[in-house]
C-alpha cells in the first residue's frame, strides 16, 4: 500500500481523526507528495497552499441536521486541484498528473463529493461556493449547515 493510499484511506476512515490531505507534485522527480494530513479540514488545507505549487487539497466536512428529536451528521469529501498564481505557465499542466498520480494510488477509488479548482487561497476565503457545492451533492436531503 502506498502512503498516498495511506493518507486517504485514515481520510476516508471515520475512525481517524485525519480531517484534511495536501499533495504537491514534484515536478523533477514526477512524484506526487505528501505535504500535510491534518484534523483541521479546510483550515489545514489552507494554511498549506504554496503560491509557487502544483497541489490537491481534500478535507471532510461533515454536515449537521438537527430536529427536535434527532441529530444527523453526514461527512462529505472536498477536493481542490490548486495551481498557486506563481506557477510557471508550462508546469501548470502537472496539475493532470497530480490528479492522476493519486487517482491511481487508491485501488478502491475516491469517494468526492465536490471539487473546485482554486489558484488562491482566497478562491476559498469565503466558503459561500463551496456550501453552495456542498448543498448541490446533497440531493434531497439538505443540511441545515456544515461544520468546516
Amino acid at each position: 500500500m502506498s502512503n498516498i493510499e495511506e493518507s486517504l484511506k485514515k481520510l476516508f476512515s471515520h475512525k481517524d481523526d485525519t480531517k484534511s490531505v495536501v499533495f504537491e507534485w514534484d515536478h523533477k522527480n514526477k512524484v506526487a507528495l505528501i505535504t500535510h494530513e491534518g484534523v483541521n479540514g479546510l483550515d489545514d488545507v489552507k494554511a498549506h497552499l504554496d503560491s509557487s505549487k502544483v497541489m490537491l487539497g481534500i478535507f471532510a466536512v461533515k454536515s449537521i441536521d438537527k430536529d427536535e428529536s434527532v441529530e444527523t451528521q453526514r461527512t462529505y469529501y472536498v477536493q481542490l486541484p490548486f495551481v498557486g498564481e506563481n506557477v510557471k505557465p508550462l508546469l501548470r499542466r502537472d496539475l493532470n498528473s497530480l490528479r492522476n498520480a493519486i487517482t491511481n494510488s487508491v485501488k478502491s477509488g475516491l469517494n468526492i463529493h465536490v471539487t473546485m479548482e482554486i489558484t488562491s487561497v482566497e478562491d476559498i476565503k469565503n466558503v459561500d461556493e463551496l456550501e453552495k457545492r456542498l448543498l448541490s451533492a446533497c440531493g434531497s436531503h439538505k443540511p441545515k449547515g456544515f461544520q468546516w
